[in-house]
Parts: C-alpha cells; structure tokens; sequence
C-alpha cells in the first residue's frame, strides 16, 4: 500500500476504494505498547527512538526497553544500571525498563512472551531518528506528519485483522528510488525489522532460533509461511544508519 502525501490516503494496489487515515484518528485512543530491543546504545535510543516517538505524542508509559541485565561495560558496570539512571537523568523516567535476553534472538523471544496478553505490539530499533515519506511525484522525501503516525499505525493493524495476517512494517527501502512498485530488490522483500508490528492473537506465536543478526530475515521468512502474506508500506520508511 503507498500512504500518499498530497491526499494522505491509502490506496490499495486492488484499485479498491481510497482508505482515509481520516478513519483511523481516534481521540485520546490508547496507544498499543512498543518494544525496544537494546544494548550499548544509551544515547541514541533517548536521542533518537525515545524522542521521535515523544515527539509523535505517543504515550510513553507505553514504550518498553528491554536490556540484557547480564551485560556489563568493561569497567564492570551493568548496561541495565545505566540504562535505567541515563532515561531518568534525560527525561524518560515514564518509560519501562525491562530484563530481555542476551542477543536479539532471545531479545525478541523475550518480547513476544512479555507481551502475550497484549492484542497488538509495535517493535522498534533503538537507533530510529526519524520517519520519512517520499512526496508524491517526487524523490525528495518528508517527514511523516507528527498527526499521523497514531492512524497509520491502526490502519496497519486493522488490515491485518482484515487480511488474517499477523504482521506489517514500514518498508524496507531508504532511498526514494527504490520506494515505487518495480523496483523491489531481494532484501526488500523482506519486513524492516526497524519499525513493524505484530498481531498477537494469531497463535502459536514466532520463536526464533537462528542468528542474531540475522532476525528480520528469520521472523520475515516465518512469518510468511505461518500466514501467506504480510503488509508493508511504500514510500514511507523508519531511517536508521547502519
């Protein structure tokens, strides 16, 4: 689906009719919990992912970050401790710090299972600073309107409920070249493991079990043969240098 920028509709390949995330915006509406994988990366998670999503007007209560509590800097100082007084001493003290697993294997395991009596679950990186759309007839790219996020992230889940599918992302390209039909590359193909969500009703849920490097790929794959199909979005992607 490509989230337009002049109209700011949605419109399905299936040349059904427009979606307006006009529908989606719902007062004071709750928003669904987020997870944060994390590890040595203190200051970019505050400055970068914490900010945009403060900035988005999310509700922070609701973002969780998850450390292996087991990790330790090489003066011996526990990532967990600093974890916790660097979010106190920058502002973020309303965001929930959890014990996760050691890699991103287990990080994520540890996510789903926390989170299993939640229906709806978006996962981040720690290193996301902004989300940008590509404008419409154009390669210049523009930031995502601060209003329009919260809907688009209830569309996102509202099609999967619709689709029978358990999940979606933004898309995996970075480049506004690369953000238009017929110029899909393998690797985005793949879910971007950056900014997604996962319905967590559809049962059994994924475990993974492979490289922690290479987890996208792993969920991306399972995913798809757990459900046929998954959602993502075209134009519109979570930055994130790597």
């Amino acid at each position: 689906v490509r989230l337009a920028a002049m109209k700011r509709h949605i419109h399905p390949r299936s040349k059904e009719k427009d979606i307006s995330l006009d529908d989606y915006r719902v007062p004071n509406a709750t928003c669904p919990p987020v997870a944060i994988p994390s590890l040595g990366r203190k200051d970019k998670l505050c400055l970068q992912t914490l900010t945009l999503l403060r900035w988005y007007k999310w509700d922070m209560s609701r973002v969780h970050v998850f450390i292996d509590p087991q990790a330790r800097r090489e003066d011996g100082s526990l990532e967990y401790d600093l974890y916790w007084r660097y979010m106190k001493e920058h502002s973020f003290g309303e965001v929930n710090l959890h014990p996760g697993g050691q890699g991103l294997c287990k990080q994520y395991n540890r996510i789903f299972e926390f989170f299993a009596d939640e229906s709806s679950l978006v996962v981040m990186s720690d290193t996301v600073p902004e989300i940008l759309m590509r404008r419409k007839r154009s390669l210049d790219m523009e930031q995502l309107p601060q209003e329009d996020l919260q809907p688009l992230v209830s569309l996102a889940f509202a099609m999967c409920k619709s689709m029978n599918l358990r999940t979606w992302s933004l898309g995996a390209c970075k480049s506004a070249k690369n953000m238009q039909p017929g110029a899909i590359s393998r690797k985005c193909g793949l879910l971007d493991g950056n900014f997604f969500g996962v319905d967590l009703t559809k049962t059994p849920h994924i475990v993974l079990d492979h490289s922690g490097y290479t987890t996208d790929v792993e969920f991306s794959v399972k995913a798809w043969s757990a459900d046929g199909g998954m959602i993502r979005f075209s134009g519109i992607s979570a930055m994130h240098e790597y």
